[in-house]
């Protein structure tokens, strides 16, 4: 009996699950300063006394585009869009990539800089969605720790209060831009805002 309700539910599982779609376009940011040659975009910064470490080379940031379609029960389901143009701005340089797509950013470890994102897609109005570096190294670590419970949870945090984040792998969470269909307003659900 167990292995019938099993067999009947897992089609279902597999159903409603959305599979994300593969990376289509990998580019590179540009120096917004045309005197800049070795990708080093804060040089300048850093020379003028910013805390700003020597470039650790490059960072991928994903940008994947959604918007909300509605299912035959009436509610809204997310749906990644295919072909969104964006444009990602940041200290120092832009970048254009189509969705779903990957851009390689310079980076500065801890003082990897804030990107933002923005959006556009045929029928759809303009999204914008922002990303900031985080400490992949601190994050790694409390991963490794809730395996241990609390004593695991506690020792972790012991050991990143103490860390020097300047030694630290930093890397950018998705861009994730939510995209509302050309008159929402006017909809009985609105526009919405993820």
């Amino acid at each position: 009996m167990r292995t019938l309700v099993l067999s009947l539910l897992l089609p279902l599982a597999v159903v409603g699950c959305q599979k994300a779609l593969p990376i289509a376009q990998v580019t590179s940011a540009l120096a917004t300063d045309p005197s800049i040659t070795n990708g080093d975009v804060l040089a300048k910064r850093r020379a003028a006394g910013e805390d700003i470490p020597q470039l650790r080379g490059t960072a991928l940031v994903t940008v994947r585009a959604y918007h909300h379609e509605i299912v035959k029960s009436g509610t809204p389901k997310k749906k990644e869009i295919a072909v969104a143009r964006c444009n990602l701005q940041s200290d120092g340089y832009t970048a254009q990539v189509q969705t779903p797509g990957q851009v390689r950013v310079p980076n500065y470890g801890y003082a990897s800089r804030l990107i933002s994102v923005n959006c556009n897609a045929e029928n759809h109005k303009t999204g914008y969605a922002s990303v900031k570096a985080y400490d992949a190294t601190k994050s790694s670590r409390r991963g490794a720790g809730a395996s241990g419970g609390l004593i695991g949870v506690v020792a972790v945090e012991i050991i990143n209060a103490a860390d020097d984040v300047k030694n630290n792998e930093f890397e950018y969470s998705p861009a994730q831009v939510y995209m509302n269909r050309l008159g929402c307003e006017n909809t009985k659900r609105g526009c919405r805002s993820n």
